[in-house]
Formats: C-alpha cells, structure tokens, sequence
C-alpha cells in the first residue's frame, strides 16, 4: 500500500537526475546485461558528460538506482506488476529542469508524435465526425485518420501510467486486425468483440486503433533515447501519466479496410461453416457496423 508521506515527499535525486551506478551495486538483475550498462554508461556520459567534467555524474541515489531498476523491469516485461507511478509522478514537475531525460520532444527524431496501439468501442469511434484514409502510419494496414482535435479515450487498467511509442509501425504491431485465413479468420472476425459471448452492439464491438498524442502534451514523461539505455528492443517508448484517461490528439482506425475486404471474400457462404447460426448472425452484425464505419471515410 502507498501511503500519503510516501506521495507527498519529493523524488530523492541529489543534484542531477539520474548519473552513474554506485560501485557497491551493479546492474545485476537478469533483466540488465553487461550491454544495458554500456547503453547506460555512454547515455550518462553524453547528457553530463565524463568523470572528467568540471561536474561529472553523480553517483544515483536509493531511490533513483530503485526506480531506474523497476523501470528497466517494466519496458522489458511489460506485464510485470511492479510499481512505479507514484515516482513517474513526482518526476512530472521536473521535465523542464531535466529537458534531455525527461522531456519527449527533447532531440525528436521522429514526426512529433506518440502512439498507442489500442481499441475504442464501435460507439466511440462513430461519434468522430469523419476519417481521412492514409497508408503512412501503419507499416502494413490502411488507416482512417480522425481530424485534429481533442479525443478522451479510458484505459481498462488503472495503473498509473500508459506506454507510447514514438514508432507508429512499433504501436501498431499490438493492434493488427484479426489475420487471414479460411475458418481461422472467419472466428477471428468474433475477436473484435469484448465478449464474443454476447450480442454485437456498439459497445460490445472494439475497433483496432492507434492513439495519437503530440509530443508536447504535459503527461508525457521521459525522452526516448534515455530510456532506451533500459529497454531491450528498441521501441522508442514513452511514459502518459495517468489515472485511467488519456487525452488524445487524434484517433486512426487500424486496418479497416482490409478487414471489410476480408469479410467480403468469406461472406455470406462459408460463414455457416464456421459456427452455429447465432454466429453466423454476429458476422454479418459486425459485417454491417464495419461497413457503416468505413462510410465516414473522406
């Protein structure tokens, strides 16, 4: 359980956040390799330069070695249950002191943007106006691309915090639409519900997208490049600190298109082959909520 001091006191940095390891504690957990603390050392020596700079990098605090662990655990696992949201949120107030370990849009290489690969109900995604299709933001899949604007989306889980990727191809490889293939898809066509055991409705129905925030948004937490000194696989990540809320700048439905071509190759015909009458009904309900969807495209 967190308790109230724990929050209210401030993060333990010292005077520079986050610098070298302490001598007496070594990176030695599995998920740090002898390469995370070559990454590690030569991103500290870049931000604050060598030990022989007229201020070379101190020596982390308990807490930062701490956190800088479990956060190390979370980009390589991130079903890992540990614990990080209070720190993530006491360090919110530091992004401007820290810019080059805190700030997302610090040295951006990319185009500004952060993506999460999500899904948002068939209801919520009706309610944007109208789409733009484009090819870029997904590697494989069409997308349909809200305007710009402002767009609330919940997360199922509350845990604090919500990774973004500054890699749009990276985020969406979380979200592809259900894969193709005779009796296999057709049942895969039932994934796109929350409870494939009950009736396709507007909430029931969850369509693959991409969550897009600019980098300047005042949640985002850590430069990608500094973490990427932590994490294994290179996706860019980000931090959103949030409860359960993430406010979003646009929304892109993810594959949309392909999936309608997909149905039409499979429907109405076989669809009887692969289930029961009931989810033969489901197909085509989904079949016909997919379709109106698609209309709203420019």
């Amino acid at each position: 359980m967190i308790k109230l001091k724990d929050i209210l006191k401030e993060f333990d940095y010292g005077k520079q956040l986050f610098g070298r390891d302490r001598e007496n504690m070594p990176w030695d957990r599995d998920v740090y390799s002898s390469d995370t603390a070559r990454r590690w050392a030569k991103k500290v020596v870049k931000v604050y330069g060598g030990l022989e700079a007229d201020k070379p990098p101190e020596i982390n605090t308990d807490e930062e070695f701490s956190l800088l662990l479990r956060i190390g655990e979370f980009l390589n696992d991130p079903d890992n249950p540990v614990n990080i949201s209070s720190e993530l949120k006491k360090l919110l107030p530091l992004k401007s002191k820290f810019p080059e370990v805190l700030d997302p849009n610090f040295d951006m290489a990319n185009s500004g943007e952060f993506y999460r690969g999500s899904t948002i109900s068939f209801r919520d995604a009706m309610k944007i106006p109208h789409y733009n299709l484009t090819q870029g933001l997904h590697h494989v899949y069409q997308t349909h691309v809200s305007p710009q604007g402002s767009y609330t989306v919940y997360t199922r889980a509350d845990r604090g915090f919500v990774s973004f990727s500054g890699d749009a191809g990276t985020a969406g490889g979380f979200v592809d639409p259900p894969s193709v293939g005779s009796h296999v898809y057709e049942r895969g066509m039932l994934s796109l519900l929350d409870n494939p055991d009950k009736e396709v409705d507007d909430l029931n129905l969850r369509i693959p997208c991409l969550l897009i925030v600019d980098a300047k948004n005042p949640n985002l937490l850590f430069n990608p490049g500094f973490l990427q000194a932590l994490e294994e696989y290179g996706e860019e990540e980000t931090f959103y600190i949030t409860r359960n809320r993430i406010q979003c700048d646009q929304i892109a439905l993810v594959g949309l298109s392909y999936m309608l071509d997909q149905m039409k190759k499979v429907q109405p015909k076989r669809w009887s082959s692969a289930g029961g009458r009931e989810e033969q009904n489901k197909r085509e309900a989904i079949y016909k909520k997919l379709k109106q969807l698609h209309s709203k495209a420019a």
